[in-house]
C-alpha cells in the first residue's frame, strides 16, 4: 500500500520533471497523459466504476450461458412440423388453384403435350396431399406425391429456366419432401392430438 501511494504521489507531481529520461517520439502532453493513465491505475478505480464493470461482465457470462443453451438446444419434432407446414400451405395454395380454374389448368398441361387425367392427377396431389401434411396423416405417401409432382414440374418446365429464377423453388420443395419422407411425421399429428399411437412409417 505504501508503494501505490509512492507512485501515486511521484505520477501526479509535476509532469516537467524528468522530461529528458522520456523515450524518444514522446511529447511532454503525452508523457502528461501516460502518466494520468498509470496514476488512476495504481490507485485503483472508484466504486461506480467498478460496479459498472461488474455488471458488464455479468452481462457477457449471460449472454454466453443463452447462447450456449440455445447451442445444445434442439427439438426434432418441433422441426419436422416447421416443414410440414411449409409444404403443407405451399401444396394446398397451388392445389386450390388448379381446382378453381380447371379449365385453365387442362388447357396448360395440353399446351406441354399432357393428358388431361394429369391435370386431376396433379391438383388431387396437391391439394388431398397438403391436408394430409398439415394433419400429420399419412405425410410419407404425401410427400411421396410431392417428390413425384416437382420431378415433373422441373423436367417439364423449370429445367430448361436455369437454376435462378427457374426450378429453385420446386427443387427446395423436392428437397423438403424428401427430408420428410425419410424422417416422418414426428409427434405434433392429429394422431398424437387425440391420444393415439404415432406410426412413424406413415
Amino acid at each position: 500500500m505504501t508503494g501505490s501511494l509512492r507512485e501515486c504521489s511521484i505520477l501526479k507531481s509535476d509532469p516537467s520533471e524528468n522530461l529528458a529520461s522520456r523515450p524518444t517520439g514522446l511529447t511532454p502532453h503525452n508523457v502528461v497523459h501516460r502518466r494520468k493513465n498509470i496514476a488512476v491505475f495504481s490507485c485503483g478505480k472508484n466504486a461506480s466504476e467498478r460496479t459498472f464493470n461488474l455488471r458488464r461482465i455479468r452481462s457477457i457470462i449471460i449472454k454466453l450461458r443463452v447462447h450456449l443453451y440455445c447451442m445444445r438446444y434442439t427439438n426434432f419434432n418441433l422441426g419436422i412440423l416447421f416443414i410440414r407446414f411449409a409444404l403443407a400451405i405451399v401444396f394446398i395454395a397451388h392445389g386450390w388453384q388448379k381446382l378453381s380454374n380447371m379449365t385453365g389448368t387442362v388447357s396448360f398441361f395440353d399446351s406441354l403435350g399432357l393428358p388431361m387425367f394429369v391435370a386431376y392427377l396433379v391438383m388431387i396431389l396437391e391439394l388431398l396431399g397438403g391436408i394430409l401434411m398439415l394433419l400429420g396423416l399419412c405425410t410419407r405417401y404425401a410427400a411421396v406425391g410431392f417428390v413425384v409432382v416437382m420431378l415433373g414440374v422441373i423436367f417439364t418446365v423449370k429445367m430448361s429456366k436455369g437454376f435462378l429464377g427457374g426450378y429453385e423453388f420446386e427443387l427446395t420443395l423436392l428437397l423438403a419432401s424428401l427430408a420428410v419422407m425419410m424422417l416422418g411425421p414426428g409427434n405434433y399429428t392429429i394422431r398424437k392430438l387425440f391420444n393415439k399411437p404415432v406410426s412413424q412409417t406413415m
